[in-house]
């Protein structure tokens, strides 16, 4: 994240710095999915028990809060050139919101599938 900072702070006038903005929350969303792998078979599980799904529904909520913050965070340097170029600025954090969704709904699908294999 800081290195995308300082790569679209430093191409924040050209269409450069949004695709840099675009790859680097494309491989943010990637590191954060792990996070749903993390510790799930934890001891702690069955000492504090959770409700059926609340784990997983809890965990993929977090992480698309992540994600979206990050996406704000990170285009910020974008937000410099707002007033110059308001169209492309705005379309990119758009971009950047909607694949934090499409993250989001693949990790919920994924848990879906992953559901119906257990029965």
């Amino acid at each position: 994240a800081v290195l995308d900072l300082f790569l679209v702070w430093m191409n924040q006038d050209s269409y450069t710095g949004s695709g840099i903005y675009i790859f680097f929350l494309f491989l943010m969303g990637i590191q954060l999915t792990a996070l749903r792998k993390l510790h799930s078979e934890s001891f702690w599980l069955t000492v504090y028990p959770l409700p059926e799904g609340s784990k997983s529904k809890g965990t993929i909520q977090f992480v698309f809060r992540a994600h979206l913050v990050l996406a704000l965070l990170t285009g910020l340097p974008l937000l410099l050139q707002a007033g110059a170029r308001p169209l492309p600025v705005l379309g990119t954090l758009a971009c950047g919101a909607l694949l934090a969704y499409l993250f989001k709904a693949y990790s919920t699908r994924k848990e879906a599938r992953t559901d119906e294999d257990d029965l």
